[in-house]
């Protein structure tokens, strides 16, 4: 009994290799053959531009926040609207864009300031800490601790050993500082708290919809709330 139940195994084992092996040439031959009949007009097909994709692309694309996408769904609501060519609504869509950036350059002025301030005090720190020049001065203005012997000024790391007295209660209480903000965001998109830029976005994007009523709302308001992100 256990013989036969052995060779009855052996034989549904070998039945599934055959079939397999059948199976594979069979798969290979469908790719080779859609490789080798693959036209040019297959090609041509393609599409290559935001033009040439289809509503429901569109509509996917820019729902994962793709500015080119939803600028052409800007650009397909134009041409229903005004009844115009695919270029005449390019035309339409510039102006509108125009009008998105009014005031653009105050939305953006506390984000330019925190780049810069950030980029100062990042490289400032450097010579603040090891450059001994620097740190003599800084020191004779505004911290007056007795300064080190000479021969504990040598190096560049004597000197900020030194001057790390002094500059370690600013970074630290700055970087602790930095984390809170970071957290308290954090926080606030758990709960679904609109963000600083969030509300820009959306405040900017409702503008653009009462300017343009014509259209759809929620392409307008859409499409304003990319210019915060445009060059």
């Amino acid at each position: 009994m256990l013989a036969a139940r052995t060779l009855r195994t052996l034989g549904a084992r070998a039945t599934r290799s055959r079939l397999a092996a059948r199976q594979l040439p069979i798969a290979t031959q469908t790719r080779a053959f859609a490789v080798t009949h693959k036209t040019k007009i297959d090609d041509e097909r393609m599409p290559t531009a935001y033009a040439d994709y289809s509503n429901h692309v569109l509509l996917m694309l820019s729902a994962h926040g793709d500015d080119q996408a939803i600028r052409e769904r800007m650009v397909r609501d134009v041409m229903t609207v005004d009844n115009v060519d695919h270029a005449g609504a390019q035309q339409g869509v510039s102006d509108i864009e125009q009008a998105a950036k009014s005031g653009l350059s105050i939305s953006r002025l506390p984000y330019r300031v925190g780049i810069a301030g950030a980029l100062i005090a990042g490289f400032g720190s450097i010579p603040m800490c090891f450059d001994l020049h620097t740190v003599l001065w800084f020191n004779e203005q505004y911290v007056t601790m007795d300064v080190e012997d000479a021969k504990n000024l040598e190096t560049w790391l004597e000197v900020g050993s030194w001057s790390w007295n002094w500059m370690e209660p600013p970074l630290g209480q700055a970087s602790f500082f930095l984390l809170c903000l970071q957290y308290s965001r954090d926080q606030m998109k758990n709960i679904g708290m609109k963000t600083y830029t969030e509300r820009v976005k959306d405040k900017r994007g409702a503008r653009l919809v009462e300017k343009f009523p014509q259209y759809n709302g929620l392409v307008v308001a859409e499409f304003g709330r990319t210019i915060m992100d445009s060059g």
